[in-house]
């Protein structure tokens, strides 16, 4: 693990879906994305406490603390800015 991903902490979480493709956020229960029809469901549990702000890259669902132009993991340029 990167110096710049999201630690494992048990402090407290929430749970997200959403979009791969087009970043809808979704309820837990689908398995399409209502607005643009992709079956791209992304899930994951944010870690709360750990930070307020995250970074996602949409291509390989990469989760950082701090914005980078390419994703350190996959390369790709689709980054998701998330604040909480």
């Amino acid at each position: 693990m990167g110096a710049n991903k999201i630690p494992n902490k048990a402090d407290s979480s929430e749970e997200l879906y959403e979009c791969r493709n087009c970043g809808e956020n979704l309820p837990k229960d689908v398995d399409e994305c209502p607005n643009c029809n992709r079956q791209e469901v992304a899930y994951y549990v944010l870690e709360m406490g750990s930070s307020e702000e995250l970074y996602e890259c949409r291509n390989c669902g990469g989760k950082y603390t701090m914005n980078f132009n390419n994703c350190p993991n996959c390369g790709r340029q689709e980054i998701a800015y998330y604040r909480f």
